[in-house]
Formats: C-alpha cells, structure tokens, sequence
C-alpha cells in the first residue's frame, strides 16, 4: 500500500492556529536539550517517562512531565539532561500528557485527551515541534508499517459516536504535511484500539459500547472504499485489546465483559473477501478456556500468542488457535507481557503485586515459572519496555501518593538493577528512544520549510 496516497485523498485543507504556552508549565524556550549527547556518549538510546499532574515537588507544575534518562554505564544510571544529572524534583515540563505515548523519527508523540490534541517533541534538537489537533478525547495511538502516518482513535462522548473517528496524521518530517491532521475516519461508539493486517491493507478499530470491531479498508487501489469503513462485525460485549498475528492471519480480541461466552473472539483478518469471525476462545476454567483476559501479546516469530488472564499465563497455538498449556500463578495479579530472546517472558502486575515475573515459554506444551524480581514497592506497574539489545528491562512504577519510579531489571542475571525516582505523581508510560533518533539528520534543522510552525500546531 502506498501510504502517500493518502494526501490526495483528503477532503478538507489543514488550518492552523496559533497556541500560546506561556500557561502550560513553564517557558518552553529555556528548558535545557534533555537528548543533547554529552561527549563520548554517541549512539546511546534513551529511556522517556511522560506523566501528568501536579508536580510531587512544584505545586505550579500542571503541564505534562517529561522525563529522561540513559545508562551510564552497565550498573548505574542517572537521569539525563545533557552532561548534567537532572534532579527529580526539576522535570521537563511540557503543555500536557497522556495515557499514551510513542517514539519514532526522532519524535516522540503522546495524546492529550482533554485538549484533543498530540504533543510532539523533537529528540534530536530538545524542542517542543507543536500540538496537532485530531479529535475529541484521543487515546490509543499506532504507526503505520512504514512510520509515516500515526493512527489516533478519537473516543468522543460517552453515547455520542458522531465523534468517534480515527485521526491520521503525517509524521514524515519531509512532507509539507508533516504535523498535520490529513484524514478523519468515522468508526463507532467508543473506539478503544486498533490494529494492522500486514497481508490485506486493513486495519481494525474495536469500539467497546458498539460492541463491534470496525474494518477499514487501507488499499489506496481501491478509490471507492479507501479510509472508509467497509465492514462492522458483531462480536459481543465490550471487545478491548486486539492483537494480529502474521502467521496465521488472524485477529484476536479480547471480550471484557464476564457474560460473554467467548474470552477471545478470533477473526480471519487476510480472507479474501470480507474479514470471517472464527470460532472464539470459550470463557471457563476447562483445559481448553480462558476466565477473564487481560493482555495478549503475539510471540516475537508469530506462531504463539502469550495471555495474561485473571488466573495466570497461557499459550496459543496462532496457526489452530487452541490452548497450549496454562500456568496458574499464586499471590500475582498479571497485566502485560513482553518477550526476551529464547521466550523468556517478563510479565508486570496490578497494583499491589511489586514484582515482575518470569516465565519460560520456550516450550509453549510446558510453561514454567523460573522467578521472580522483586521491585520492592507496593506500586502497579502500568508499563514496561525493553532496549533494543534485550538487556534490560525499564518497568514504570505509579504510586498513588509518592513519587513515581523506574526499575531497570537486567534480563541476562534476572536481578534488579536499580530503582530511579521520576518526578509527578503519576507518570502515565515510558518510551524508549533509539539511538538512531537521537541524531540531528539532514533537513530536520530547518523544519519550518516543510510548513509547519514549532510549537503552534492546530489543524
């Protein structure tokens, strides 16, 4: 698909308006590069923390809370504001935050649901680039294949899916669009995520109170039904979290509501015709059901799907999509999953659990808990992300009245490494930079070429 025909497509010019941050948090212009290499530092990948609220340390802080750090060396760390340590209590502030944020082409993007807006700050230049404005109440966001356009679902009102939509937005730096909202998309009554067919040019929009999964046709050959909605599949209540897998061509989404029969509902997302709803994962307590899922995550080759539900962990089979074996977890409550080299799987817990677990899923038939990596907070550790060379783990702790913090585990030894203090009491996710980011490319010093006015986005 050529993503670049979406510029023809779109119906209405972009206009822009100017924003005044004086208000926001502080005087943007002055806060120190916080991506700005020290010298002999090159090519080093940086963790993000981005939060919201009042400041645990400055009452006058209630913008958005930005926080970066990098490793100093294997066992230490520190937070990172050029060749300084930046302390806690003097985050980088910035006009809000949300619950959502990513990281991509030497931006860093997060939603701003009460403003309708994305912020997007530079990170090879330390600059605010601007606010762009999308829809009403943006949450989940998502990168198409190839990074050069984000997916925004807008969640509009409760009851009110005439502002429900899908946002996309150009986010290749070298267009005349960049920054710009370029098409609006119309799903139904609120969208919660979405996701890719990399086979079939579609994605897929699940909409909680519709109880529906929306299909958007990606395919700029086809004039008639390009970003428009060509299909809308029952599945029953509250459809959540959807994962596609490549191996089989299959999209599963997890029902939230106890009274559904199925805890997964499984698509065909590649047949040829309209996407096929498959026999689902029947919700029980059977070697073959699932209770209540939480979190699904794909397997790095695509052939299993790893679940966090209300009992434990499990593995699917993506090519039969039966249940290969299930470990019942003792005193834990898993959230989310991601997965080192050879399976390991490192899964987070709600609130309260203080520890992140470790599982062997090398054999899928034989899931096997190897331990434990106690984080020493009675904290929910809402995110997690893992560097590009799987040697670490960066987990991101909220705690309801103290500061928040982030916990770096060492994958190879499987032991905490350190804790670190953030700013905010309540720091929403944690991103990781690379480090090809983090160079100034050709171009980017001279933005303003391409149309678009740093830190005065409104279409």
């Amino acid at each position: 698909m050529n993503f670049c025909s979406i510029k023809k497509l779109y119906f209405l010019p972009a206009i822009f308006l100017c924003f005044y941050f004086a208000s926001c948090g502080g005087d943007l212009e002055h806060v120190p590069n916080p991506f700005e290499e020290s010298e002999g530092s090159s090519g080093t990948e940086k963790i993000v923390v981005i939060g919201a609220g009042v400041s645990a340390t400055n009452s006058d802080a209630t913008g958005g809370l930005l926080v970066p750090f990098k490793p100093v060396t294997l066992d230490e760390y520190e937070l990172f504001d050029g060749a300084t340590a930046l302390k806690s209590e003097d985050p980088i502030e910035i006009p809000f935050a949300g619950m959502h944020a990513l990281a991509v082409g030497g931006f860093v993007y997060t939603n701003n649901p009460e403003q309708g807006t994305l912020t997007v700050f530079s990170t090879a230049t330390g600059a605010l680039e601007g606010i762009v404005r999308v829809g009403s109440s943006p949450g989940a966001l998502l990168f198409d294949p190839n990074q050069q356009f984000l997916f925004v679902l807008n969640q509009g009102g409760i009851g009110d899916s005439r502002k429900d939509s899908i946002s996309i937005v150009d986010v290749n730096p070298t267009t005349t669009t960049f920054l710009q909202s370029i098409a609006k998309v119309a799903v139904e009554d609120d969208p919660y995520d979405i996701t890719l067919s990399t086979q079939r040019n579609r994605a897929f929009v699940s909409n909680r109170r519709s109880g529906t999964v929306s299909v958007i046709d990606l395919d700029s050959s086809n004039l008639d039904t390009f970003l428009s909605v060509t299909q809308s599949i029952e599945l029953g209540p509250s459809p959540g979290q959807l994962e596609y897998s490549p191996i089989s061509g299959h999209l599963y989404v997890i029902l939230n509501f106890p009274t559904a029969a199925d805890s997964i509902a499984i698509l065909d997302a590649d047949a040829l015709g309209k996407a096929e709803v498959l026999s689902g994962i029947p919700r029980g307590i059977d070697s073959d059901e699932l209770s209540q899922v939480r979190f699904i995550r794909v397997s790095n080759d695509g052939s299993f799907l790893w679940v966090a539900f209300s009992d434990g962990i499990a593995a699917i089979d993506a090519r039969t999509n039966s249940v290969l074996s299930k470990l019942t977890i003792s005193e834990f409550l898993p959230n989310r999953i991601i997965e080192a080299n050879n399976a390991l799987l490192f899964v987070s817990g709600l609130e309260g659990s203080g520890e992140v677990l470790l599982i062997d899923a090398s054999v899928p038939f034989a899931l096997q808990e190897v331990s434990r990596v106690s984080l020493g907070l009675n904290s929910q550790a809402q995110n997690f992300v893992m560097n590009t060379d799987q040697t670490r783990v960066y987990v991101l702790n909220s705690l309801s009245k103290e500061k928040g913090s982030v916990s770096v585990i060492d994958v190879a030894t499987r032991e905490l490494l350190d804790t670190i203090q953030v700013d905010g009491l309540d720091p929403h996710t944690i991103v990781l930079v690379s480090s090809a980011d983090l160079d100034v490319r050709e171009g980017m010093d001279d933005l303003g070429d391409h149309g678009h006015d740093p830190g005065h986005h409104t279409p």
